[in-house]
This record gives C-alpha cells, sequence and structure tokens, in this order.
C-alpha cells in the first residue's frame, strides 16, 4: 500500500478496499480476456476448504520476568504482576494485544500492545491486587494507588493493614486474578 491510505477507521479502510476489489473484479484479466470475477468464480470450485481452527498469528517467545514481575518485549516492558517476580514465563504477541502465561499454559494477563518505544510500563492494575492483599504495607508506595478514586483512595488509606488485606483480597477474587502457590504448581 504505497502510498500509505489514510482513514478514519478500520471499517472505513476495509469498505473502500473492498470497493476497489470489486471494481477491479469487473475488469479483463490481461490475458485470458475474460473479467476476474468470473475466471476467479471457475478456480474457487477447485479450491481446498479452510481448516475448522482458525490461524492465530502469535509469536510465542520465553521471557523471565525480572524483579517486579516485569517482561520485555520488542523494547516494551508488559507487568505480568510482583506475583510472578523470576518466574520464566511464556510471551505471545499478537497484532493487538500481548498475552502472557506460564510454561505450563496457565493465563497470567493479556495487555494491549504497544508498538514503537514507550516509557511506561504496560500494565492492568488488577494484576497487583493479589501482592497488595499479602503486603498491605505496599500502598502508599503502589503504582495502582493514583489508579483508585480519591474517595476510595483516602478510605482505604485510613483502613487497617487487616481490613485492606480483606479489602484487597475481595477485589482480587472477584476480578478473577490468579495467585501462584494458591493449589497451584510452579
Amino acid at each position: 500500500m504505497v502510498p500509505l491510505l489514510n482513514a478514519e477507521s478500520y471499517e472505513q479502510l476495509t469498505r473502500f478496499l473492498l470497493e476497489r476489489c470489486d471494481a477491479l473484479a469487473q475488469s479483463a484479466h490481461y490475458r485470458m480476456g475474460a473479467s476476474m470475477a468470473s475466471l476467479f468464480a471457475e478456480e474457487r470450485r477447485t479450491l481446498q476448504p479452510l481448516p475448522r481452527i482458525a490461524f492465530d498469528a502469535v509469536d510465542w517467545q520465553e521471557r523471565k520476568a525480572d524483579w517486579d514481575g516485569r517482561v520485555r518485549v520488542d523494547g516494551n516492558c508488559y507487568l505480568a504482576g510482583p506475583s510472578w517476580r523470576g518466574w520464566t514465563l511464556d510471551v505471545g504477541s499478537r497484532a493487538f494485544d500481548v498475552t502472557i502465561r506460564t510454561r505450563d499454559g496457565r493465563q497470567v494477563v493479556t495487555l494491549p500492545r504497544v508498538y514503537g518505544s514507550s516509557p511506561v510500563t504496560v500494565r492492568d492494575p488488577a494484576v497487583l491486587l493479589p501482592a497488595l492483599g499479602r503486603k498491605t504495607n505496599g500502598w502508599p508506595k503502589s503504582t495502582i494507588r493514583g489508579d483508585f478514586p480519591a474517595k476510595l483512595r483516602l478510605a482505604i488509606d485510613h483502613m487497617s493493614a487487616r481490613e485492606r488485606r480483606q479489602a484487597f483480597r475481595l477485589v482480587a477474587r472477584a476480578s478473577d486474578i490468579r495467585i501462584p502457590g494458591r493449589g497451584q504448581g510452579r
């Protein structure tokens, strides 16, 4: 596609390209003389069926999580969570997302993929909840503290360590975050 096309959305670009393809299909083939649409209709009869399982265009790589539970992919950091620090994880890069899972296939998190160089770690605040449920003293310096609404943040600030632990564990359970070591092997 040179020069690059400008479009407001993928849907608009798709419609434009489909209209162009339909117009080309009505034109005559340079050597056969028949329309390309009629030649394609003939060829379709000999095509093999597509596989029943869709092709997953993913690039799996093995990465070791750092001390904070981050993995680096294509120069960008993605947060698996502090629960996974030091683990060797599988990282799957797709067009629009990055999936992090354990070596035995358990899903850790799926995050939006970042292209180029991002100065910040790509993260889902919910993956930090299990760690905060175990180590409530980390709350004041937690990277997700600023993600909470002001009133809720103040309420959590005034909770005792026991109340905070219970609150974070309930929120983690409600968001279905997996905590390593709870009946699961490494």
